[in-house]
């Protein structure tokens, strides 16, 4: 092993919370109750889990934590020094904050820096020890702030396919292991390119346990239903990644996934004898539309 120092930088979610209570809009969307509309699907407090999570605190208001992880380069990623000095980070938002500034760049708060390599080397418990046990503080303690107590609740661990099912404890190899998605149980069969329109069991706190106690009993790694073991976020009482809890990534599902395929299909659909839309009109507006 290499002599050279290892660290991994963490900011105190505690601390940031404090800093950004100091602003009296957000003290006033943190004491603002959400109002729901039946079947109407606007924001993250129309969803069952968070209704669920809401319904632990009663008729307080409570701090919404949501975080996100995610790996990157900070070197040309084609170059020499591609995965030498890849770094894993998680970042911090409130819940609590309107959904149209919710994911500005401002509002994003970093909580944990860590080289790749470091993380792989000591583990995922090593490296997030420091942040889970500060949830853990958060959620049994809530939070004072000039006179107001608030619970605080995770709300979701937001990430890539690939980052959530490492974070949640799901098998990553998505060619070879025969369960694949993180919510159901829906199981991939390579004699049958269909297979994965079927409908399958929904995965529950309970399965996944059952899952995980099975994966840790063998000695030769084994997953059972894409389970490799307990996500270190399932210590949490009001949390856990099969509530759900790992939400799925848009951008990679939607808009650098089927979407690319899906809506050349209907636009060329829409443009066939349509007076109002054509193909070449599109591709005028495209020409033209400044961005």
């Amino acid at each position: 092993m290499s002599s050279r120092p290892r660290c991994c930088h963490y900011i105190p979610i505690t601390e940031t919370i404090k800093r950004l209570l100091t602003d009296a809009k957000l003290v006033q969307c943190c004491n603002s109750k959400k109002l729901f509309q039946p079947n109407v699907y606007e924001d993250l407090c129309d969803g069952a889990v968070y209704k669920n999570i809401s319904r632990t605190v009663g008729d307080l208001a409570f701090i919404e934590l949501i975080l996100y992880q995610d790996s990157f380069e900070i070197v040309n990623p084609l170059g020499s020094a591609k995965k030498v000095h890849k770094m894993t980070a998680v970042y911090m938002v409130l819940g609590n904050l309107p959904f149209h500034v919710r994911m500005k760049m401002d509002n994003l708060q970093l909580v944990m820096l860590c080289r790749d390599t470091d993380l792989t080397s000591f583990g995922q418990h090593t490296v997030f020890e420091s942040l889970v046990n500060e949830l853990m503080g958060l959620e049994q303690k809530g939070f004072t702030f000039n006179g107001n107590f608030f619970p605080v609740r995770l709300l979701c661990v937001l990430g890539d396919n690939l980052g959530s099912h490492w974070l949640g404890g799901f098998s990553t190899n998505f060619s070879t292991n025969s369960f694949i998605c993180r919510y159901c149980l829906v199981e991939k069969d390579c004699g049958n390119i269909y297979s994965l329109a079927n409908t399958a069991e929904i995965r529950t706190p309970a399965s996944y346990n059952a899952d995980a106690d099975r994966a840790a009993n063998e000695a030769n790694g084994s997953s059972f239903h894409g389970v490799v073991g307990r996500s270190l976020f399932n210590v949490l009482h009001f949390y856990h990644v099969s509530l759900p809890g790992l939400p799925p990534c848009l951008g990679h599902d939607l808009f650098e996934g089927v979407i690319q395929y899906d809506l050349a299909l209907l636009l060329n659909e829409l443009g066939k004898g349509s007076a109002e839309m054509s193909i070449d009109y599109l591709n005028d507006v495209i020409k033209t539309f400044k961005f």
